[in-house]
Formats: C-alpha cells, sequence, structure tokens
C-alpha cells in the first residue's frame, strides 16, 4: 500500500492499494475504486481540474514510495492565457501647472473655479519648490511652485494666436450652460477672453478665460445640448 500527497490539489493523502485508489476530498467525497493507471491519471484530473492535467499525469512517479510531487518538478505545457490590454482602462488624472506664484494660483483656482485642496508637499532635494493636487469633479490640477522657471514664459496674445503654440495650450472643461459659466465667472472678476461663441464645425459652444498666470481655460457645452442643428 502506498501514499501519494499533492496537497497543493487540496487533497489529504490518497491511499493506493491492490491497483485500487481511495481518496477522501471536500469536494466531491470519497473517491475509491479506481483502477489502472488510465482511470488514476483521469480522477485525479477530474478532482484537479484540467489546467492541472500535467500534475496528475506525474502521480505514477509518486506509487514507489512516499514521496510528495512537486509543482515545480513539472512542466504545464500550451498556450498563456491571455491578459487585456493595459491601456484599455486608461483615463485623464491630472496636469501640472508650474508657477511661480504657487498661492496664488492654489487661491485662484478654488476662488473662480471651486477646487479643493487633496494634499500638498515638497521636494526635499529641490529647495524652494512647493507641490499640491487641486481637485473638482474627479479631476486634479497638480499646481508646482518654484522660484527658477526654466522656460521663457510667453503669452499668446489671443486665443486664436495660441493655436500656432506647440505643447499643451489650454485645459478644457465641460459643462452644461457655457453662457451661465460665463455670467457666474464675470460675477467673479475673471475677464472673459473669448465670450461664448458656437464653433458649428466642432458642434460646440465654447468659453475662454486666463488663470492668473496667463494660462488658458476652455469651457464646453455641446450644441446640441442647446437645441442648435448641427451641420
Amino acid at each position: 500500500m502506498t501514499n501519494i500527497w499533492m496537497p497543493w490539489l487540496g487533497l489529504p493523502k490518497c491511499t493506493v492499494g491492490n491497483a485500487k485508489l481511495t481518496c477522501k476530498t471536500s469536494v466531491m467525497g470519497d473517491v475509491t475504486g479506481v483502477t489502472g493507471l488510465a482511470d488514476l491519471r483521469r480522477t485525479l484530473a477530474h478532482l484537479a481540474g484540467a489546467s492541472v492535467l500535467a500534475m496528475a499525469l506525474a502521480a505514477p512517479m509518486a506509487l514507489a514510495a512516499d514521496t510528495p510531487v512537486k509543482p515545480s518538478s513539472l512542466e504545464l505545457s500550451g498556450p498563456e492565457p491571455s491578459s487585456p490590454d493595459p491601456l484599455a482602462q486608461i483615463r485623464a488624472d491630472h496636469v501640472m501647472i508650474s508657477t511661480a506664484d504657487y498661492a496664488g494660483t492654489i487661491t485662484w483656482y478654488r476662488e473662480k473655479l471651486g477646487f479643493d485642496i487633496q494634499r500638498e508637499w515638497t521636494i526635499p532635494t529641490l529647495p524652494g519648490v512647493q507641490v499640491a493636487y487641486i481637485e473638482l469633479n474627479g479631476f486634479m490640477i497638480e499646481v508646482v511652485g518654484t522660484p527658477k522657471e526654466l522656460q521663457h514664459q510667453r503669452q499668446p496674445a489671443n486665443v486664436f494666436e495660441a493655436l500656432d503654440d506647440r505643447g499643451i495650450v489650454h485645459l478644457a472643461f465641460l459643462v452644461p450652460d457655457v453662457d451661465a459659466v460665463a455670467r457666474e465667472l464675470a460675477a467673479r472678476g475673471v475677464p472673459i477672453e473669448l465670450p461664448p461663441t458656437d464653433i458649428p464645425d466642432a458642434a460646440r459652444r465654447i468659453l475662454f478665460v486666463r488663470d492668473n498666470n496667463g494660462n488658458m481655460i476652455e469651457f464646453v457645452t455641446p450644441m446640441a445640448d442647446y437645441g442648435r442643428n448641427l451641420p
């Protein structure tokens, strides 16, 4: 009589005697009366599932002695399970604004647009640099205050000249009604860079303002939300 021990299958020791296998399992109860190597293989495969069939085929190695069959001694074949595209769930998280006016920038976005501070920190290796995450409706801006200006900051004269700039030119926020937003921002003392304007080719009605650093911010409402006929 010989014991087979394969603990990674969730089985206790199985007793093999007179070409019969008897196992007590928590899933199937007692399994007994198996005769012959072929039945032994089929039973172990059924207990463990097809994914460990190669392990079950190694069971005869344990018939000679009370030796555990280790998964590391087996080679599994077949294609690796396919993994989902790691970029399939990509979402916008934040943008960064570098400024010499750290406190003023945070104050502007809090008072004018309603952002809240999520966290603030400093960078020990960069003296004088301050960093904050400010958030509104799940979108964050990383505000970085630094006394060292690495690039010449040239502000475009208007919205349309900014189209010739390179890199990230403006932020854009989707709102239910740009006209109402324009009135509210004006009441909060924010100068309007471009008043609410229909852009039929884009199917959007847009509004532009600037923050305290001169960065352009766009507010967008689909023209369909106003009931306008689109081209």
